[in-house]
């Protein structure tokens, strides 16, 4: 071999020697067990593609961690952890492992982040006023866990196909969890052991494979829960209590499940304005439990009447507010149903709604209950046999709205309207299309901050226009106010 080829090969060896050193150097670089954002704001390790900008941190690309440890931890307080729509996931996983862990940490932001492939997404240790929003996350036992941890909110999550629970709180109260998409996991949302005063609002949780929400404890009773304005379709339990007491279940629409609402073993939960509809089994059912008020609700098309089993409650809030509309319910309003100007139909059943011989609903409302918001923050609510739509309130002093027939065949629909005060002045004047409603009671009660009335029309599609009507005084102070003036105007035309 000549020394110039021997010269070549050496170099080769060399270069290739450098490269895989390279190479090598390069792997050990991006081999991560776990990233840390460390009390002092460093990023560790500072490779990672996360930037700083003050107590903003962002992600600059994709990461993924190895190994079985926790993917990160966050270490720092009053911080953001913005992920742009960037993807953290573990590969591979073979033990439990964590993906983000903040113990005794507040006023955490961790936001617009794709989490997968963890066991938990996010978990939350004895931490406080942090909150967690806008992210995607897809693990394999839980999405986003808390411990001992309190007003947090977790808003605006999609949270999938958790085997365990999309959220699952532990011992941790004064919670919000808000707007959350909670769909195919094992329980939507749990409550376990002690988790007291913790709010769960607008979600959409479908898919559980046991309940969409699932309030669990196995010794103390869990207190003052709030569950309202969620849309809870198509799980085993729509909503399962387990020793609760005094919660509240208001405005939730609870659809296709299998069981509608379980109560086991609680007492003092109020159930109002809820629509339970379709369910395979029964709409409500109470299992030992006790003093529960349920009314203004709609139980529609479910498969068995309410079930109780060692249970009362009470089943209507008196007159004139009514009881609940039953879809089963044969009995009438005043000779038949609709009336004819005079007989006094007040959109309530003239028979009670018989469950068993302990719980009976007194007042069963003649159509289904609605409630509307106003800018004032206090809702109108209906009770009618049509459908509504386009609910209007100007504070000018008008309501509006528009009633067509449920069916091709309906001819006649009622209204029975409940008015706050301070939403529009009684007394009132009804249109419906611009005229006279065909009967009406406008002064069907009065309890001196709520006005009831109640009136009838022919179907078909209709405005309804509800106006303070001026009395007498008013009328005439307006009439003399109006000639002065025009009194004043022709005087100075003469002059």
């Amino acid at each position: 071999m000549s020394k110039k080829h021997a010269y070549s090969l050496v170099l080769f060896a060399v270069l290739f020697g450098v490269s895989a050193l390279a190479f090598t150097a390069q792997r050990v670089k991006a081999q991560l067990l776990t990233a840390y954002i460390r009390a002092n704001g460093d990023v560790d390790p500072a490779w990672v593609p996360i930037q700083r900008n003050g107590d903003i941190y962002t992600f600059t690309g994709n990461m993924t961690v190895d190994g079985d440890a926790t993917g990160m931890i966050i270490e720092r307080d009053n911080m953001t952890l913005d992920g742009a729509g960037h993807q953290f996931s573990r590969s591979p996983m073979a033990i439990y492992a964590i993906g983000i862990m903040l113990t005794e940490r507040s006023n955490v932001t961790i936001k617009n982040l794709f989490i997968s492939k963890f066991s938990d997404g996010v978990f939350l240790n004895s931490t406080f006023q942090t909150t967690i929003e806008n992210n995607t996350i897809q693990t394999e036992s839980s999405g986003v866990t808390l411990i001992s941890s309190s007003n947090n909110t977790i808003s605006a999550n999609n949270i999938t196909e958790n085997n365990s629970a999309g959220l699952k709180l532990i011992s941790s109260s004064y919670n919000s969890i808000l707007r959350n998409t909670l769909m195919n996991n094992a329980r939507g949302v749990r409550l376990e052991n002690s988790s007291n005063s913790n709010t769960i609002s607008q979600n959409k949780i479908a898919g559980s494979n046991i309940a969409g929400i699932d309030l669990c404890s196995f010794d103390l009773f869990q207190e003052h829960n709030r569950i309202f304005g969620n849309e809870i379709k198509s799980n085993r339990y729509g909503v399962h209590f387990l020793l609760a007491l005094d919660g509240t279940v208001k405005g939730n629409n609870i659809e296709n499940n299998t069981k509608g609402l379980v109560i086991y073993r609680s007492r003092c939960i109020t159930i109002t304005e809820n629509t339970m509809i379709r369910n395979t089994d029964q709409g409500i059912y109470l299992d030992m439990s006790y003093d529960s008020r349920v009314y203004h609700n709609n139980f529609i098309d479910n498969g068995c009447a309410p079930h109780l089993y060692f249970s009362s409650a009470t089943w209507d809030s008196g007159y004139p507010s009514g009881g609940n509309y039953w879809r089963d319910y044969s009995g009438t309003d005043l000779f038949g149903g609709l009336s004819q100007e005079g007989t006094g139909s007040d959109g309530m059943g003239d028979d009670e709604y018989v469950i068993d011989k302990n719980n009976k609903d007194n007042y069963p409302l003649m159509g289904p209950f609605h409630s509307f918001n106003t800018s004032l923050g206090k809702p109108v609510n209906i009770i009618s046999n049509s459908t509504l739509k386009d609910f209007e309130y100007e504070p000018t002093g008008v309501i509006r709205f528009y009633v067509s027939n449920f069916t091709e065949s309906q001819t006649y629909g009622f209204c029975r309207v409940t008015i706050p005060h301070d939403v529009l002045s009684p007394p009132y004047n009804v249109t419906v299309n611009g005229a006279n409603p065909i009967y009406w009671n406008y002064t069907l009660y009065n309890n001196g901050t709520h006005t009831w009335i109640y009136f009838e029309y022919e179907h078909s599609t209709r405005e309804v226009v509800i106006i303070p009507e001026l009395p007498f005084f008013a009328i005439l102070q307006l009439f003399l106010t109006t000639t002065l003036l025009a009194a004043l105007a022709y005087r100075r035309k003469r002059l």
